[in-house]
């Protein structure tokens, strides 16, 4: 979808009603209404103060639970250091022995039992397939009508259904609770129960024979375990026997720090929603200290962000992050990760194709000249120690030999960066015709938006990271504007598309601009135009609008008014006969501010859900649709 802004003031566009919130209103065939406890959820972020040991809750080990010898030897020498003294609260939780079935943690407490009717996931493994251990949360699971293997609980408690490893399983599958609308990282004790719960099932998986020599993949694609156990199986110091574990294999190509950034922005799962502090939503972005450009659009801006959030450079010194790519691509420098290839191709864009120690000073004036360098930047190209030492650091980011930090702080300074990456996203999101998700994966790719491949566009791995960059932009947006005490309040549709937020602020800065009574339909239809659904111009007044709203296939009709982003309502027969028999109707686009609908057009005004003045109001939710380079 292009997204641009769009001057309206040729349009045609008919008035509607200016009525909304006069009375109570009437949801066509349905009673629902709004309650509070379908507002959206604040701040999610818990600080650790007072974690609770894990399990602490469970009985103590109970000689009698233990199934064989061993495991009560085991017990005899290990209970009173796991669990204190006798009638004690636990201070330690107690480590998973890869020794003992899950039946036998069980009964000890350890762990306890999912209390189920529906059998776990048991497909057995065939030949030539890797077992899995698939770590997801609870409300994304792929199969809701079945039970998973293990429930780590927010709280740290772990429950299971049972003995898994009696025969080589494809999957197992590790569900993790979370509150709804968190995308924070698992707090202590639920963090501590996830790392000790992977190792304890790769222990036991991989004393079968058949696992063993498969290995093992571990799919971790919200980023659930700690950086310190991913970081060990990266190392290979997590093994099944002599093969390989593998975490999230698919997303080999990118660095550490990128696959984190891929999994942040996975928790921003489909149709859910939360809010966010501005805090919060910095946190996603590195730092930037050089300020936005005379000629750095805000499109530009935010794709930046989007591009320097993925590529997720050293937090306290981002311009001066070095990374070794790849071959043939060398080195990914500073807060946007630029290449050899990029500078080279900025060079060239200024129609200097070649450069040397020779008349790389020359080329430094003449860009100084165009405002694209400092005047004292290019001044030190005249010392020709400097100028060779420019062009040496050059071809040793191409051969991928590293830079230091006091090189990337004298060759390579933040504004050189600054604007070679402000003239490369400004190019490559024009070729990609907009779309953030191409320009960064080209980036990363080391191509041209139009160099990319079906099988670039397509892979699993990719379509996270361009999924990934598409949200961070969005995210970058709603930052934007925030005031003091603001927060970001966020949806996510059921397609995995964040506009609804776009939507709602551009309908919140319509209505403050105009805020006029009798316009809601111009209202809608320029905020609509904002986020690039220009075929909403000149399409009618708020009762004739529900065609263009039907017509789309980015909009579904929904009876629950908490889920809409619009609605469109029908006057009763005594409004129309007011107006002559007229049913111009009303028209709005919908949000939660404060546990409360809000309605925004021409104006803002809180939307009660009954009102004796319309006969019919439909609800209109926004879906989106897949961006074409995600399309298989």
């Amino acid at each position: 979808m292009a997204k641009g802004d769009l001057n309206a003031s040729a349009q045609s566009v008919q008035a509607g009603d200016n009525a909304a919130g006069k009375s109570n209103e009437v949801v066509t065939g349905t009673d629902n209404t709004a309650s509070t406890s379908s507002r959206l959820y604040a701040d999610t972020v818990v600080p650790v103060t007072s974690v609770a040991p894990v399990f602490q809750s469970f009985r103590p080990l109970s000689l009698s639970g233990y199934s064989d010898a061993s495991a009560l030897a085991a017990a005899k020498s290990s209970d009173s250091a796991l669990l204190g003294a006798p009638g004690s609260r636990a201070e330690v939780s107690p480590v998973l022995d890869k020794n003992r079935r899950v039946t036998d943690l069980i009964q000890a407490g350890v762990m306890r039992r999912i209390e189920s009717t529906r059998p776990p996931l048991a497909e057995p493994l065939k030949e030539g397939e890797v077992p899995q251990v698939l770590i997801t949360y609870a409300d994304t699971a792929q199969d809701q009508s079945r039970t998973p293997d293990f429930i780590v609980r927010k709280d740290g408690r772990i429950e299971a259904a049972g003995d898994f490893d009696s025969t080589a399983r494809k999957q197992v599958v590790i569900q993790v609770e979370r509150q709804a609308g968190s995308t924070a990282n698992p707090e202590q004790a639920q963090q501590k129960s996830i790392d000790e719960l992977v190792q304890y099932v790769h222990g036991r998986m991989s004393a079968n024979s058949e696992v063993a020599r498969r290995g093992l993949d571990i799919n971790d694609e919200y980023g659930l375990m700690s950086d310190s156990l991913t970081k060990k199986i990266a190392a290979g110091q997590l093994k099944a026997a002599d093969s390989a574990v593998n975490a999230n294999a698919d997303r080999s190509g990118y660095s550490p720090e990128s696959q984190r950034m891929m999994s942040d922005m996975n928790r921003f799962t489909p149709g859910s929603s939360g809010s966010m502090s501005p805090r919060e939503v910095g946190d996603y972005f590195p730092r930037r200290d050089v300020g936005q450009q005379r000629d750095e659009t805000n499109k530009v801006a935010h794709a930046k962000n989007a591009v320097a959030g993925m590529f997720n450079p050293d937090k306290t010194a981002p311009y001066e992050t070095v990374r070794v790519l790849p071959p043939p691509m060398g080195l990914a420098i500073g807060r946007y990760g630029l290449t050899h290839r990029n500078f080279s191709t900025w060079f060239s864009l200024e129609g200097e194709d070649e450069y040397n120690e020779g008349n790389i000073a020359g080329i430094m004036a003449k860009l100084a000249k165009k405002g694209k360098v400092s005047k004292e930047f290019a001044a030190k190209f005249q010392d020709k120690n400097f100028a060779a030492k420019f062009v040496g650091a050059m071809k040793r980011m191409e051969e991928g030999k590293s830079l230091t930090g006091e090189e990337m702080r004298t060759l390579f300074p933040k504004e050189l960066q600054e604007r070679v990456a402000t003239d490369t996203v400004d190019k490559m999101l024009k070729d990609a015709g907009g779309d953030v998700g191409k320009t960064a994966l080209a980036l990363h790719l080391g191509k041209e938006p139009g160099q990319l491949t079906g099988e670039d566009l397509n892979s699993k791995a990719n379509k996270d990271y361009m999924s990934g960059a598409v949200k961070l932009a969005q995210l970058s947006e709603m930052r934007r504007e925030l005031g003091q005490g603001d927060r970001v309040d966020w949806q996510v549709s059921p397609e995995g598309n964040m506009m609804k937020a776009q939507i709602v602020k551009a309908g919140l800065e319509v209505a403050r601009k105009m805020g006029t009574e009798g316009r809601c339909a111009e209202g809608v239809q320029v905020a609509l135009s904002k986020v690039g659904m220009n075929e909403f111009m000149g399409s009618g007044d708020g009762w004739a609008m529900r065609h263009a709203f039907l017509k789309s296939d980015e909009w579904r009709v929904t009876n629950d008014p908490t889920r809409a982003t619009a609605f469109v309502r029908s006057w009763a027969p005594s409004v129309r006969a007011e107006y002559g028999g007229r049913n111009l109707g009303h028209v709005g686009l919908l949000h939660m501010e404060n546990g409360r609908l809000i309605e925004s057009s021409d104006h803002k005004t809180e939307h009660l859900v009954n009102n004796s003045r319309y006969n019919q109001t439909i609800y209109f939710e926004y879906v989106g649709k897949k961006p074409r380079t995600m399309e298989a």
